[in-house]
Order: structure tokens, then C-alpha cells, then sequence
């Protein structure tokens, strides 16, 4: 893999559609209603189209719509997750040979443990957020796993204790507490 390599070249790699991942919208914005939508969304993920639309003020349509706009351009999407507090968790620092960030990236992004995977700036080059049914198979990964991805020059762990908050709890915070109430109700 040569330096030039992006991100994107990697996902195109991954096997994962490219509808499902990230990208920004072309004015680089979301629109009031779309954050709107999204919010009402992380309340009542399971919410109907019509619900949604009588609290938001459009119809069915126009909410499917949306949403399938915003979904077709990677900008949201449906994730499920087991909550971090029933695993342990880990930070993972990993160091890596001058020019094997991205590879590295795109191996250990593909292991189930790997909740995130970050690309940072300073001692470390990616910081992994990993979770595992118990310390042995913490152990085991750094340990086999880790130590057999070509490309890692060194690791740093720190066990994490408890998680303050997590994706659940995380809001976009724009619908009034009138709107929240109502689609809390759906």
C-alpha cells in the first residue's frame, strides 16, 4: 500500500457498501428538518413514518423520504450494539510502521473487538476502543491477535473501568421538550 492511499480506498476494499458509510452531504449541512428527523429518530428509532410526521409536521411520505435520502447518502444510518458496561473495555494505542497506518487500520477495524478505530496525531497512531466478554480474551487478542498484524511497531493498553456515557445517550437536541414528550409517546 503506498502512501497516497485514502480512506476511501480502503472502505472500497472492506467489502461494506458504500451507501452504508459516511459521507458528508455536498453543502457539507443538514438541513433544520433532517436534524429534526434525526433527533425524533434517536429518540424512537422504531417510530412510524406517519407518528414522526405528526410531530414533525409532514406526512408519511415526506419522512420516508428524508430518511431515505439521508440514509442513501451515508449521512445516518441503523447500528445495533451490545452496551459497553456488560464487557470489559479497552484502549488500545498502536504504533505503526512509517507508511502502514491505513493498512493497519482497515485489519484491526475488521475484528469484531474493534468498536472504533481512531487515526491520531502524536506517540500514537490509531487508538482502538475494543470490547471483550473477559480479561482472558483481552489477553488472547493482544497477545495472538495484535502481534501478528504486520505493520504494528508497539501497543499500549489501559483497561477502562466504566463508561460515563455512551452512544445511547447522545442527542442532537433540537426538537423543543413539547416534540421530544410527543415522540416519546410513539
Amino acid at each position: 500500500m503506498n502512501q497516497r492511499t485514502s480512506l476511501q480506498d480502503l472502505w472500497a476494499n472492506t467489502g461494506v457498501d458504500a451507501g452504508s458509510t459516511p459521507n458528508p452531504p455536498e453543502s457539507g449541512r443538514l438541513s433544520d428538518d433532517d436534524r429534526r428527523l434525526l433527533h425524533a429518530l434517536q429518540i424512537a428509532p422504531r417510530a412510524t413514518w406517519s407518528g414522526l410526521g405528526r410531530v414533525l409536521g409532514c406526512d408519511a411520505v415526506t419522512v420516508a423520504r428524508r430518511w431515505e435520502r439521508l440514509s442513501r447518502a451515508g449521512i445516518a444510518w441503523v447500528v445495533a450494539y451490545r452496551p459497553p458496561e456488560s464487557r470489559d473495555l479497552a484502549l488500545i494505542e498502536l504504533r505503526c510502521a512509517a507508511g502502514r497506518v491505513l493498512e493497519v487500520a482497515a485489519q484491526v477495524g475488521a475484528d469484531d473487538e474493534a468498536v472504533t478505530v481512531d487515526v491520531a496525531a502524536g506517540a500514537r497512531d490509531l487508538i482502538v476502543t475494543a470490547a471483550f466478554e473477559s480479561q482472558n480474551d483481552l489477553s488472547d487478542y493482544l497477545l495472538n491477535r495484535l502481534s501478528g498484524v504486520a505493520g504494528i511497531v508497539e501497543t499500549r493498553t489501559q483497561l477502562l473501568i466504566g463508561v460515563h456515557r455512551d452512544a445511547r445517550q447522545w442527542r442532537l437536541d433540537v426538537l423543543t421538550a413539547t416534540e421530544v414528550a410527543a415522540v416519546e409517546r410513539l
